[in-house]
């Protein structure tokens, strides 16, 4: 293994870690391992193949940004954690800097096949109005995306967070359907 372990870390990111999770030895070791088994669920549900190095490289980072963090009790200790957490992925999925396995990406054939899934479900699957809603909803780049978001969500006066359920309600009929129709084409 080459990622960073918890024994890696240095005495004093240890204490800036004691810091953020609590000063009393029961409570900061009750914490960190909530905190160590929330992080291997989350990179293991994101897909990677060895979660719990990123959670490890997650945790070294995190005790070294301890003592840059103003009054640590003050935040959520998993929020903050959740955060580094998703940089760690991301930055595993671009560079494979810890000798993680890259997954292969698809054949185009199967690409194209997923999109034809994809075409019919939205076709078949949902309504009109649905289908409008979804391909808006997915459109444009960061912050353009964020404010059509709130636009749309007041267009249909509703808040951004029930707009957010309502998309998450669509997709997850969607995928079902795609799921389905790629099971049918012996592509999963």
């Amino acid at each position: 293994m080459t990622g960073p372990r918890p024994y890696d870390m240095k005495p004093e990111d240890w204490r800036n870690l004691t810091k953020l999770l609590g000063p009393r030895e029961e409570e900061f070791v009750e914490r960190y391992k909530e905190i160590e088994d929330r992080l291997v669920r989350f990179f293991g549900w994101k897909g990677s193949a060895v979660p719990e190095e990123l959670t490890f490289v997650t945790i070294t980072r995190v005790a070294k940004k301890c003592k840059e963090l103003p009054n640590p009790f003050e935040d959520d200790p998993l929020a903050y954690c959740y955060g580094v957490a998703k940089n760690v992925f991301l930055e595993s999925i671009r560079q494979p800097r810890w000798g993680l396995p890259v997954p292969d990406p698809d054949p185009p054939e199967v690409k194209e096949a997923m999109q034809e899934c994809l075409d019919r479900c939205m076709t078949e699957t949902l309504k009109p109005d649905e289908r409008k809603l979804i391909v808006d909803y997915y459109r444009g780049e960061r912050g353009a995306k964020i404010k059509a978001r709130k636009k749309m969500a007041e267009a249909f006066e509703m808040t951004t967070n029930a707009l957010r359920i309502k998309i998450h309600r669509i997709r997850e009929r969607l995928g079902v359907c795609v799921l389905e129709c790629a099971e049918a084409k012996g592509l999963r």
